[in-house]
């Protein structure tokens, strides 16, 4: 795995390779085992590398093809390595001994750009076509790696992250503060757009082919224009769902060293972890199994959800023998330490710093056992165990009023729904916007800290209530929504400088995608149960307790004993961003001071204490903090 960087000075000035040797200095740490780079004066392309893979001794970028006119770097784990090379014709022998990104420059010298239809895994790559003097930049198809890049009337640059780019002297690390805003309000970040200015993302399931008059960028890739699935029965559908999910963990299971994987007492990570355990059974392997809990003696909930996650997750592992079952307490993290350190490795804000607690403690268990690979399951809401709701609005929609009455009806006697849920779901979709805003309840900003005068400019309260009128009308608009909302490339980069880990997710994997988009929707409300199709997969896999919870965990339920025990910190960040200009102008620094000071005793499971203080003071504390460190106002920097 590496990361990936290049230049293309489309003046012709031969000085490539002096920008790129700063690139792959920033890039050093998310690839500290060994770098290499080939230029030719105007052009360079280079990679920093970390060996994850049991092939990646076996990796020798950058590639050069066809008499040196075809170059390529990539950031590549196929997941289909097998099928690839049936396809591609090659000696399987020979085969097997190749790096990934040899069989990925094979693809390409075979197919072209039309080698992105054949892949499935997490990858960036960019090829350097001299003949046709066309730079082309892919990424997956459902953002496992990131890749940004920069433009300018005389170059092109991209790189794994931003710090690659920033560390051109030509690339002010200049914050876009209406950026920042959008996300303190929740509310996606247009197009490819990022948090600096002047940096561009490719977006997942896009490639771009860069000349020299310019720059075309595809969509090779939507979730939301994928075949049709129909079958005959609903025993078929789950058959095929549970091909799917072991074929998504079994190739997500490729390692140098043993697999950890979450496991949580809720669908998701326990369906994920579950199936690597018995694929792992087959080969006289253990799983280590990490469920983070709650510091000791906390029973708390918070809007139905249970704080305790301990219990559920056992009972899980009990059911296999080779699971070691590890619980982690995070509550020796430090709040400030972890928003420095995870924005320093992910070029961002952390988005939620009290989840990042116990994300951070089990990375850390998992680096201390010497493991490398962690699986999770954190896209599963939107895939394997999506709850179907938007059926409803589907039947509605098409007439199919019997299954609508049959299934709702359903819903709300096996208590997974109440009628008003139901019927919201079913008609409002297909309501004008002007009429559902009668039934829709304006939208406070009170989990956010962005300046009163910047949601007044930006008319953010606005953007927000249409956030939340946007319902999606099928299951396919549904899934556009959620690659738009879980950009998770940086974070990912970020958890493999920072601990050697690479976090792998086959709720997220792209047979798993286009499998839960193609299908109809009612087979997740099949039998009037939310999360149907997952729950009758996993019959006989899972605890039956498992299966039949109608609530959710909590994993950072004790967010405010952690948080609470930093207000000598939060003081003083709150210190140094009185200082920064730019803080001021973003956030809302005397409503932070205010719930620094006014710090709740009590009530923490109450929406009015939790919305503040969870998320506005937690997140805003986090933008901040990345704010300051590119503020070249501010009075007092942060190291980079």
């Amino acid at each position: 795995m590496s990361a990936i960087a290049g230049i293309w000075c489309t003046d012709g000035r031969p000085q490539a390779a002096i920008g790129l040797e700063r690139m792959l200095a920033a890039l050093v740490k998310y690839g500290p085992d060994s770098q290499a780079h080939a230029d030719r004066g105007d052009i360079a392309l280079g990679r920093c590398q970390m060996k994850l893979l049991p092939e990646d001794d076996y990796d020798r970028q950058p590639l050069v093809r066809a008499d040196a006119k075809i170059w390529m770097v990539a950031d590549v784990r196929l997941d289909n390595r097998d099928e690839l090379i049936r396809k591609l014709g090659l000696n399987a022998n020979i085969a097997q001994s190749s790096a990934d990104s040899e069989l990925l420059i094979a693809a390409w010298v075979r197919w072209g750009s039309d080698c992105l239809q054949h892949l499935v895994g997490a990858f960036c790559f960019a090829v350097w076509d001299a003949n046709a003097q066309r730079l082309f930049l892919a990424r997956d198809h459902v953002g496992y790696r990131p890749l940004f890049f920069h433009r300018s009337a005389h170059c092109f640059a991209f790189a794994s992250m931003p710090k690659g780019l920033l560390a051109l002297p030509s690339i002010p690390a200049a914050l876009d503060e209406q950026q920042l805003a959008l996300q303190l309000a929740l509310v996606p970040l247009a197009a490819d757009r990022t948090l600096f200015a002047g940096i561009h993302r490719l977006l997942p399931g896009h490639c771009a082919f860069i000349e020299r008059a310019g720059m075309r960028v595809i969509r090779y890739w939507d979730p939301a224009a994928v075949p049709e699935i129909r079958l005959p029965s609903d025993e078929q559908y789950v058959d095929a769902f549970r091909e799917r999910l072991d074929a998504a963990v079994h190739a997500q299971l490729r390692s140098t060293t043993p697999i950890a994987s979450h496991l949580s007492g809720g669908l998701d990570s326990s369906s994920v972890a579950t199936t690597a355990a018995r694929l792992l059974a087959g080969q006289s392997r253990e799983l280590v199994a990490m469920t983070s809990v709650p510091h000791p003696g906390f029973a708390g909930q918070i809007s139905g959800k249970f704080g305790d996650e301990g219990p559920a997750a056992a009972a899980v592992a009990v059911m296999y023998p080779n699971i070691r079952h590890v619980l982690i307490n995070g509550g020796d993290q430090r709040f400030m330490d972890i928003i420095d350190k995870n924005s320093l490795l992910d070029d961002g804000p952390v988005f939620n710093p009290t989840n990042s607690m116990w994300i951070n403690a089990i990375r850390d268990e998992v680096r201390a056992r010497g493991i490398q690979v962690l699986l999770v399951g954190q896209f599963g809401n939107g895939t394997i165990s999506y709850s179907g709701m938007v059926a409803l609005s589907e039947w509605f929609r098409r007439g199919q009023w019997q299954t609508l009455a049959t299934v709702g009806r359903a819903m709300t006697r096996n208590g997974y729904a109440s009628a008003r849920t139901v019927i919201a779901y079913a008609f409002r979709p297909s309501l004008p916007r002007r009429v559902q805003k009668l039934f829709a309840r304006d939208a406070s900003l009170d989990f956010s800290l962005v300046h009163p005068e910047l949601v007044r400019s930006m008319r953010l309260d606005q953007l927000v209530n249409a956030k939340l009128l946007t319902q999606p009308r099928d299951s396919r608009a549904l899934a556009q929504t959620l690659f738009q909302r879980n950009e998770v490339g940086a974070a990912r980069a970020g958890a493999r400088a920072g601990w050697t880990i690479d976090e792998r997710d086959p709720t997220r994997d792209r047979r798993i995608v286009e499998f839960c988009c193609g299908i109809p929707a009612g087979q997740f409300l099949a039998g009037g149960r939310t999360r149907s199709l997952v729950r009758r997969a996993m019959q006989g896999r899972l605890p039956e307790l498992t299966l039949a919870r109608r609530d959710t965990g909590m994993q950072s339920a004790d967010w405010h004993l952690s948080v609470a025990a930093e207000q000598a910190g939060m003081r003083t960040e709150l210190t140094h961003l009185e200082a920064s200009p730019m803080a001021g102008r973003c956030l809302d620094l005397p409503r932070m001071r205010h719930l620094i000071e006014q710090w709740p005793t009590s009530g923490f499971a109450n929406p009015k204490v939790f919305a503040p203080w969870h998320y506005a003071l937690t997140r805003g504390l986090a933008v901040g903090h990345f704010i300051r460190r590119f503020d070249p106002d501010a009075q007092r920097g942060i190291q980079t």
